[in-house]
C-alpha cells in the first residue's frame, strides 16, 4: 500500500489515512443555517473578482504562523457556478485532475503545515502521484464522493479503477435531487430510497 492508507498525524489528531472531506466554514449564514443577504454578497464579490494565488500565499503564511493545523487548496465558488460560469466556480468541469496542483505545490514550498488539495481528483493514481511527489500532503474528495461514497474504501481494497464521477455537475444541478428535499446525490445514480 502507498502512504495515502497510512496512518498519520496533524499536529495532534490522529488520521487514519489521507483523505480529508471538505468542509467550509463562513459564520455568515442565518441561524437557521439558510444563506443571509451577508453570506450572498460575500459570495457574489468572491465569483466577481476572486482571490489570486498570490493572496492565498499571504492569507496561508499569515494563518500558518497564526497556529492553523492545516490548509485545503481550492478555489472558485458555489456562486459563480449558478451564474453560468463553472470554471470560475469550485465545481469545475475540466477534464485534467488536480487542477489546483500548481497552487498546491507554491503553498508547499510557502508553508511548514500540512496541505490538503481538493479539485477534480477522480483516480487513485492522481491521488497517490501527487501525495508520493510532495505536492499535498492530503487528499480531499467532494463530487467523487457524491458519486460514490464507498470510493476510498474501494480502493483501499485493490480496486484502484477510477471513480464513476463524471464531474459534470448534475448533483448541483437546480433539478437536483438537493432541491427536491432528496439530500445531494449523482444525478447519474437511480434514487435507491
Amino acid at each position: 500500500m502507498t502512504k495515502l492508507f497510512e496512518t498519520t498525524m496533524i499536529n495532534s489528531l490522529t488520521m487514519a489515512n489521507r483523505f480529508v472531506r471538505s468542509a467550509t466554514y463562513t459564520g455568515m449564514a442565518n441561524p437557521d443555517g439558510s444563506a443571509s443577504p451577508r453570506l450572498i454578497d460575500t459570495m457574489v464579490k468572491l465569483a466577481e473578482g476572486g482571490v489570486g494565488v498570490e493572496e492565498m500565499l499571504q492569507t496561508a503564511t499569515m494563518l500558518a504562523d497564526a497556529g492553523i493545523d492545516a490548509i485545503e487548496v481550492s478555489g472558485g465558488t458555489t456562486t459563480a457556478l449558478f451564474l453560468g460560469n463553472p470554471e470560475a466556480s469550485w465545481a469545475k468541469t475540466a477534464p485534467a485532475e488536480a487542477y489546483w496542483r500548481e497552487a498546491a505545490t507554491r503553498l508547499k514550498k510557502t508553508v511548514r503545515i500540512p496541505v490538503m488539495l481538493v479539485g477534480g481528483i477522480r483516480s487513485y493514481e492522481a491521488a497517490d502521484k501527487l501525495v508520493e511527489d510532495g505536492v499535498a500532503d492530503y487528499i480531499s474528495l467532494s463530487r467523487a464522493l457524491i458519486r460514490e461514497p464507498d470510493l476510498v474504501n474501494r480502493w483501499k481494497s485493490g480496486d484502484t479503477r477510477k471513480a464513476a464521477c463524471l464531474g459534470d455537475n448534475l448533483c448541483l444541478a437546480p433539478s437536483s435531487s438537493l432541491l427536491l428535499g432528496k439530500g445531494l446525490q449523482c444525478a447519474h445514480v437511480e434514487d435507491i430510497a
